[in-house]
Order: structure tokens, then C-alpha cells, then sequence
């Protein structure tokens, strides 16, 4: 029983941390969009190229991904707690 309340909380510590460095990662690129929305350009060819740039980050959601399936953020961090919390309610009412 000792043996599987460490592996429990090693895996996780490890997930934790994935997770919170994914979640860190998708902010920055986000709050990076707001800056440069405040950015005026004159030039009409670099304005452009700003506003090519802001629908790029628009677009496709950017940042840590899970074998390319799903980008990490704060939505999956919840649905991963939220799937935990049912599994191991689950467990636990379950007789032995």
C-alpha cells in the first residue's frame, strides 16, 4: 500500500509540474497578443505583416501540446482533476 501511495504522488509531482510549465507557456504566448495589439505601425506592408501575424496566433491554439493532440492549458488541467476526482470517487465507493 506504501509502495503505490509513493508512486502516486511522484507521478503527480511530475504532472503537476508538466502541467503548470504548459499552462505558463500558453499565458505568455496569449499576453504576447495583447501587446502587440497595442502596437501602432505606419508602414502598410509591416501593419500587415503585424496583422498576418496576430491572426496566427488567433488561429490554432499555440503552446505545449500532448503528442500533438491537445495544447496544454488551464481548460485540460480542470478536465484532467475533474476525471481523477469521479475515478477515485469511483474507487472508493466501490466495495472491496
Amino acid at each position: 500500500m506504501i509502495t503505490v501511495l509513493y508512486w502516486f504522488m511522484g507521478v503527480t509531482g511530475e504532472l503537476t509540474v508538466i502541467l503548470m510549465f504548459g499552462i505558463r507557456v500558453n499565458e505568455k504566448i496569449h499576453s504576447f497578443y495583447d501587446t502587440l495589439q497595442k502596437i501602432s505601425v505606419p508602414d502598410t506592408k509591416e501593419h500587415l505583416e503585424l496583422l498576418h501575424f496576430l491572426m496566427h496566433l488567433r488561429g490554432e491554439p499555440i503552446g505545449l501540446s500532448i503528442g500533438g493532440f491537445v495544447v496544454i492549458d488551464k481548460s485540460l488541467v480542470l478536465s484532467i482533476c475533474g476525471i481523477i476526482i469521479s475515478y477515485m470517487v469511483v474507487l472508493i465507493t466501490l466495495p472491496s
